[in-house]
């Protein structure tokens, strides 16, 4: 679960600038 949190906080922030 703690992983999908980091893996969709990167995809945010590599997706918004």
């Amino acid at each position: 679960y703690r992983r999908i949190v980091q893996y969709k906080t990167a995809y945010y922030s590599f997706y918004l600038p």
